[in-house]
């Protein structure tokens, strides 16, 4: 069984920021647990632009369904800043001692359009806004949906990042950046919508199962309403938490 188990929670939107992380960060201060945040930190998009691509995913039509009628309606005409409209937010998850890294500038463009985008822009911005709320330059990027290709790697060595987090078994060394993975492939949502509140003990045994173990959350879903059968599975869970950059400090 793990010793540590490092927990990522994925924040994408406007809502899993101001009401799922801040529902995450009582509940982590109930049980002890440490988590690293990565945070889209740009605005959210404009919906209309995505509508053909969003028909084609199913993992994007997943995430806009997350939300009320209202709440679609006003991303849909009034898009908000994430990150970078809530930096008193994201200083509080590091007071609170947890870690909190990027995860985008323009979520949907990434995890939709990866191919057609700039990616050092995309970085560059995302890293600016990064810097311009914790005066430091980020350490590691989680890419949404775990899209990424050799020259994303390439960029984020040049810019000094020391890891990334993506897909694997266990934490290896990517010519010059180490890839702390997700371990299991899926969320509580995701194994939820698979087999029911049962499937729980899926992500339990693994955890017991493995000498790395990192599981991963959206703010979104398991901050919001997910809530619950997150904390089931922290009382399930018999091991401590840490963070990504612990992990990175043990291996310089």
């Amino acid at each position: 069984m793990a010793d540590v188990l490092y927990l990522r929670v994925d924040v994408d939107g406007y809502y899993g920021l101001r009401l799922g992380v801040r529902n995450l960060l009582d509940l982590f201060g109930e049980y002890g647990v440490r988590a690293t945040f990565f945070v889209n930190m740009g605005r959210e998009p404009f919906y209309l632009k995505y509508i053909s691509k969003l028909k084609k995913s199913s993992k994007s039509k997943r995430s806009f369904g997350r939300h009320s009628w209202w709440q679609k309606l006003r991303m849909l005409l009034l898009p908000k800043g994430i990150g970078i409209a809530n930096f008193n937010l994201l200083r509080e998850i590091e007071k609170r001692g947890h870690e909190v890294e990027p995860h985008a500038w323009n979520h949907a463009d990434w995890n939709l359009k990866l191919k057609e985008i700039d990616q050092k822009r995309e970085l560059e911005f995302m890293s600016t806004t990064y810097e311009k709320c914790f005066g430091r330059k980020p350490t590691g990027f989680a890419p949404p949906a775990f899209k990424f290709n050799r020259e994303t790697l390439s960029i984020l060595q040049e810019m000094g990042f020391e890891y990334v987090s993506l897909m694997g078994k266990s934490p290896e060394w990517l010519n010059g950046i180490w890839n702390f993975p997700v371990t299991y492939p899926r969320t509580i949502e995701e194994e939820i919508l698979m087999g029911g509140p049962m499937s729980l003990s899926r992500i339990k045994e693994h955890i017991e199962a493995s000498e790395y173990a990192s599981i991963y959350i959206h703010a979104d879903w398991e901050g919001i309403r997910g809530i619950r059968l997150l904390e089931s599975l922290l009382t399930m869970v018999k091991t401590d938490f840490g963070t990504y950059k612990e992990l990175l400090n043990s291996l310089r």
